[in-house]
């Protein structure tokens, strides 16, 4: 999960850009800069940044895949690690994490 996390986080730096340039300082005042220099620390409120970065540009069309078998069955997979057994988003609740 904390690989997840790590890539979650380069995902918001392609969108930012300002990678390119973080040699000249550009990430400095980013809030995941140190997360991402210095490795993962669970506190609370790093947890809920990490949880609204998240759901804000959460660009996922859909929660499950769906494949269905050779006999035309349909079968229906979670895609998105934060769904919990019962199929409910835990984006939220960064305490259900498994990191």
């Amino acid at each position: 999960m904390e690989d997840l996390l790590m890539d979650c986080i380069s995902e918001l730096c392609l969108k930012c850009g300002k990678y390119e340039t973080s040699h000249n300082g550009s990430c400095d005042d980013c809030r995941w800069y140190e997360l991402k220099t210095e490795g993962y620390k669970r506190d609370t409120d790093t947890m809920l940044a990490i949880a609204e970065d998240l759901i804000v540009n959460c660009e996922a069309e859909e929660c499950y895949r769906i494949e269905i078998d050779e006999a035309g069955n349909e079968h229906k997979y979670p895609s998105c690690p934060f769904l919990d057994r019962d199929g409910g988003c835990k984006i939220e609740d960064p305490t259900s994490w498994r990191i």
